[in-house]
């Protein structure tokens, strides 16, 4: 038997050690380049806070100011000019309606009912004198007539001249035009007598306006005149008092922004605090969110009423309330800290958040909430599939060229879309259902920041409802227990 050469046996050992050292280095590498991605992302994060996506309550709180009022102020005022005789009502004062509160002086209208009062005396002697006249003519007629009739039967014997039947007949003519002016002149003088009425009522009307009442009951909370004061009724009433009618029950009127108000619904409880009771919180309801939009600035804002029950009378027209109006929430809520959608490195052109609202449905995520059975599953494919078609045909309409848009389709395309399939959801999954399309409706676009690596990477990510401290996360592109980067380390810069 006989041995292996020795140069054989190292060409046989050489390969191994060749293929044992290349693994040892390619394993060295690796180790190497983890060790690295380790230390980059141990930079990071370092570098950077971050914090936990979790699970939380989330209270919608929108902020305003405003001030109080009462709900119906009166403004009172005089539609005569004159001077002032007398003021009877002052601040404060408790009134009711029907009472005198001011008097203007009254010697001018006086004068003007008693020249009234003459007028119409002389007006009414005008009608008897018109009637008398009406009597005369008559009697006249009647006596011509009598004379008219003798005269003809004289004439047909021929005993008178044709020239005094004429005159007999010219006679008659002329009483029966004096009656029927006699009767036109009663008209003329009893016209007279309803003008020279309603020019007395006229002066009785302002002679009663000379006392200035107050038209409803309510408080005094202005009062602008004093005794002496002239007053000049012209195209504008003057406002001499202010009534506040019932301020048991008042009115606060707060400005929200135009990117609140989508929050804001009528019923929604609202709390504010008043300057003269720091220490004291009141309450109210959302009454009513007026369309009435104000633009200061190129800010627009809409008024938003809110009714207070002020039984203890405590609050006062006019003070500036600092209120939060409980726009609603929710108790387990998917949320991220509001610093997250704040933050943004300095070498990014990224978009903290996006202007625009309306998110996109998670169709799959929404599919998982409603547990469908096969028929309803059925429904809610053709639904989404539907719904898909009409948004890419809106698109196409809206520009052929453009890529397609993350929106979805128009709100009364997709419940039409969804309505086989609502009315075969049991009534807890209707609410599941509007409660996800509700919130994708006022969703917004932010992108947060999360470390992937040895690099930070931005995520866009839809974002609801938000408090002081937390904003909802909707949607899937991020879950529980991921961690975004909220902020810089003060060493980090």
């Amino acid at each position: 038997m006989s041995m292996p050469s020795i140069p054989l046996l190292r060409w046989r050992v050489r390969p191994a050690i060749v293929l044992a050292g290349i693994t040892l280095a390619a394993g060295a590498i690796l180790i190497a380049a983890g060790t690295l991605a380790w230390i980059e992302r141990s930079r990071l994060e370092a570098e950077y806070r971050t914090a936990l996506i979790d699970r939380g309550p989330i209270r919608a709180e929108i902020a305003s100011t405003g001030n109080l009022k009462a709900v119906i102020t009166v403004d009172v005022g005089s539609q005569l000019s004159g001077q002032i005789a007398s003021v009877e009502g002052d601040f404060n004062q408790h009134v009711h309606a029907n009472q005198p509160i001011a008097h203007i002086d009254p010697a001018t209208f006086q004068i003007r009912l008693a020249q009234a009062q003459a007028d119409l005396a002389s007006a009414q002697a005008s009608v008897t004198a018109a009637n008398a006249a009406a009597r005369d003519a008559e009697v006249t007629l009647k006596n011509a007539a009598r004379d008219l009739a003798r005269r003809q039967a004289l004439k047909q014997k021929g005993l008178i001249a044709q020239t005094d039947l004429d005159a007999a007949q010219l006679a008659f003519d002329q009483a029966t035009a004096r009656r029927g002016s006699a009767a036109a002149q009663i008209q003329v003088a009893e016209a007279a007598v309803k003008q020279k009425e309603a020019a007395l009522a006229n002066a009785k009307l302002d002679l009663e306006r000379t006392v200035i009442t107050a038209p409803v009951d309510g408080v005094i909370v202005v009062r602008n005149v004093q005794p002496g004061q002239t007053v000049a009724a012209s195209f504008q009433t003057p406002v001499l008092f202010q009534i506040a009618e019932d301020l048991t029950q008042m009115e606060l009127d707060l400005n929200a922004d135009e990117a609140d108000v989508g929050q804001i619904r009528e019923g929604q409880d609202v709390q504010f605090r008043v300057d003269a009771y720091p220490d004291r919180a009141f309450r109210g309801k959302v009454e009513q969110i007026r369309l009435a939009a104000l633009t200061v600035q190129n800010v627009v804002t809409y008024p938003v009423v809110v009714i207070i029950q002020n039984t203890d009378l405590a609050l006062m027209p006019g003070m500036t309330a600092n209120a939060v109006i409980d726009a609603g929430g929710i108790e387990d809520a998917l949320r991220l800290p509001n610093a997250a959608l704040r933050f943004r490195p300095a070498d990014s052109a990224a978009p903290v958040v996006a202007s625009s609202r309306g998110g996109k449905i998670e169709w799959k995520s929404l599919e998982k909430k409603l547990q469908l059975d096969p028929a309803q599953k059925k429904l809610f494919d053709t639904a989404v599939e539907a719904i898909r078609e009409q948004k890419q045909a809106h698109q196409a309409q809206k520009n052929p060229q453009a890529p397609r848009a993350p929106e979805t389709t128009g709100a009364s395309d997709r419940d039409r879309a969804l309505q086989p399939l609502r009315d075969r959801l049991s009534q807890a999954q209707r609410e599941i259902l509007d409660r996800e399309i509700a919130q994708s409706a006022g969703a917004r676009r932010g992108t947060v920041w999360v470390i992937d690596g040895a690099k930070l990477k931005p995520v866009t990510v839809q974002v609801g409802i938000a408090d002081a401290e937390h904003t909802q996360l909707l949607g899937d592109a991020l879950k529980p227990g991921d961690r975004i980067v909220i902020g810089s380390t003060p060493h980090g810069g």
